[in-house]
């Protein structure tokens, strides 16, 4: 009875460790939801609440509420980006979480390219910006071509450097490029990711415990 138990036991803390492997960072206004929000069909040029704009030349972004909703957006409102041949434009967020050197972070969002631009980059930066301060995963990350549609798109890197909490940002960016072109994106998310090593050792503990689970009820 005593060994079952010890089982049963071990079994929960594994699912308790499993389910803490792959952590959500935290973001504020991350669907855009918050606003500041345009007129009903609408759309305006402002800066989302708790985000950093990003842009250089005639660089712009805002927020667009559309109705119906689009497949795979998140609520009625999204937020866009756009610029030119020598505009860069994006968005910047502060991070409450620290950055451990060896993990990776991935980024996910729902995007979609309106014009000839199909490409997005992403950072992890001590600066709110394109190319102040150090980047923290060893340089941006750029997409491939993007659809005309909105679908969940990922981005990860590894870090190559420590930050306190409050000391590093998420920074998303359209380069500047020849093809003028404008991205609508929506429900952004950040997430560090365990390592396969990390899993595969979880993994084999699990296997381990079920077996002698099951030489114990035979």
């Amino acid at each position: 009875m005593k060994i079952k138990s010890i089982v049963v036991t071990s079994l929960v803390t594994l699912g308790f460790v499993g389910s803490s492997l792959a952590a959500m960072i935290p973001l504020t206004n991350a669907s855009f939801e918050d606003g500041p929000l345009p007129a009903q069909g609408g759309y305006n040029g402002l800066v989302p609440t708790n985000w950093v704009q990003i842009a250089s030349g005639n660089g712009n972004l805002g927020h667009q509420w559309d109705d119906p909703l689009l497949p795979g957006m998140d609520g009625n409102i999204f937020a866009f980006w756009q610029g030119s041949a020598t505009a860069e434009s994006g968005l910047a967020q502060q991070l409450t979480t620290a950055i451990t050197t060896g993990e990776e972070y991935q980024l996910t969002l729902a995007a979609y390219a309106r014009g000839a631009n199909k490409k997005f980059s992403f950072d992890i930066r001590t600066d709110p910006s394109i190319a102040g301060g150090v980047s923290l995963i060893g340089g941006a990350k750029t997409t491939g071509d993007m659809t005309d549609a909105f679908v969940d798109y990922q981005l990860s890197g590894t870090a190559t450097a420590d930050a306190a909490a409050n000391a590093a940002y998420l920074v998303m960016y359209r380069s500047a490029d020849p093809v003028n072109g404008q991205q609508r994106l929506d429900n952004v998310r950040l997430d560090t990711i365990p390592e396969p090593a990390t899993l595969g050792l979880i993994g084999l503990f699990g296997a381990g415990i079920l077996f002698v689970r099951r030489r114990l009820t035979i």
